[in-house]
């Protein structure tokens, strides 16, 4: 088999971001401070390669359509 894939489950904190809108970071004592990320690593014959799947941030404004669609549901 020339390939593979192994998942792996780190907990990485957020110290900064570079989104315009999404500068403000909680730091209120009651939240959890770190985030779980899960690595994908591919081997390969040549190489092993882990990639990173994204966090994702949250804006504070909902985008129209999904105020739209929030409304419909009430």
């Amino acid at each position: 088999m020339d390939r593979y894939h192994e998942e792996d489950v780190r907990e990485e904190s957020l110290a900064e971001t570079s989104y315009p809108k999404c500068v403000e970071i909680n730091t209120a004592s009651h939240l959890k401070k770190t985030a779980e990320v899960s690595l994908i690593k591919v081997t390969r014959f040549t190489n092993t390669i882990s990639l990173v799947n994204p966090l994702r941030f949250m804006k504070k404004d909902l985008c129209p359509s999904a105020r739209k669609s929030s409304k419909k549901s009430d």
